[in-house]
């Protein structure tokens, strides 16, 4: 079952495959890179799937920030203020407006799934897969059944 948003009108549903496909599209454009990095952070909490996913296949410790918040309707981002040093992959599911992201304009950020609007917010934002704000994406941890 997806669950359809008013203020969507496309739902995407990522199921293990589509999952699949886009972290091995972030492996290869990360050793593209050719950049060295030494952690992983993952956002509270779709971030922590591919964060972890990624610290498996990479071989790179995965950090988890302190969070609090993430009701719906809060403004969790106020959250986000620990710096990270420029050898730190951020990473998280989605990338719809970059809120999340802007508090770290210099790291490297890889995500499932980003917007244009996002991306050109919020510099170095990499995703595996674009998508627009109509889309509403579903992730097959959310929806079990």
């Amino acid at each position: 079952m997806v669950i359809r948003r008013e203020e969507h009108t496309i739902d995407i549903y990522c199921d293990y495959n589509m999952f699949k496909a886009g972290v091995e599209r972030i492996i290869d454009m990360i050793k593209k890179s050719g950049k060295k990095y030494d952690r992983i952070v993952g956002f509270p909490r779709g971030g922590l799937t591919i964060a972890l996913t990624l610290s498996h296949h990479l071989g790179l410790p995965m950090v988890v920030p302190y969070f609090f918040g993430g009701q719906k309707g809060e403004d969790y981002t106020r959250f986000y203020k620990i710096e990270y040093p420029l050898t730190t992959i951020i990473c998280d599911d989605t990338a719809g407006r970059g809120d999340t992201f802007a508090p770290y304009p210099e790291n490297d950020k890889y995500v499932l799934f980003a917007t244009d609007r996002a991306m050109e917010r919020v510099p170095n934002i990499y995703p595996a897969f674009k998508f627009t704000n109509e889309h509403w994406v579903t992730f097959f941890w959310e929806n079990l059944r």
